[in-house]
């Protein structure tokens, strides 16, 4: 991919992300629970990609069935908790806190991608790094002074959601020649909406 089009997807990717709390904020007002809005979302994005899919890229639907398990992993495990910490920080301490915390989520996939791909760990990615979770300290004020106000239990549900998140990466990469980022995310996405 070019380098102009992988910027591009990127601030489109951020820029749907930034728009997560305007549909997740009413939900919470009505009483709904992060678990519920888990599911919703769940179950939302995988119709709105599945008819997406048929009407314009009905060939990328095919899957081996042994694929399904790292679907599954996907899915289950990283998505669905994911969400799930991510959103009950949220509705503990609002979303500008959820998503420091989940920035967490690259030093996990560099360490995990160490561990089972043996990347290299880098100068400039330990640099990196640190300055992330510095940022991150600092936001939820463990810097300068240890002065945090907010539970351990908020702060430690944030790193969980950046954990999570990381396992994404992990889970997907080995299929990533074999199928498109449309096909992964339906898939990810149905197998999310099968566990609710």
């Amino acid at each position: 991919m070019a380098r102009g089009k992988a910027y591009l997807y990127t601030i489109l990717g951020a820029s749907a992300w930034g728009l997560i709390g305007v549909f997740v904020s009413p939900l919470y007002d009505r009483g709904f629970t992060p678990w519920e809005v888990v599911a919703i979302r769940g179950v939302f994005t995988f119709v709105f990609m599945f008819l997406l899919m048929m009407l314009f890229f009905r060939k990328h639907l095919a899957t081996k069935l042994r694929d399904h398990l790292v679907f599954a992993g996907a899915g289950i495990i990283s998505i669905a908790f994911f969400n799930y910490f991510y959103f009950e920080v949220f509705a503990q301490a609002g979303i500008s806190l959820a998503v420091t915390l989940l920035y967490t989520g690259p030093l996990f996939v560099t360490i995990l991608s160490r561990i089972f791909f043996k990347e290299a760990l880098t100068k400039t990615k330990m640099i990196a790094l640190g300055l992330a979770v510095i940022g991150c300290a600092f936001v939820v004020e463990l810097l300068p002074y240890g002065s945090s106000s907010l539970p351990l239990s908020v702060v430690g549900m944030g790193i969980l959601s950046g954990f999570f998140y990381a396992l994404y990466s992990i889970f997907t990469k080995p299929i990533t020649d074999r199928y498109s980022p449309l096909t992964i995310t339906t898939y990810t996405f149905y197998t999310q909406v099968c566990l609710c």
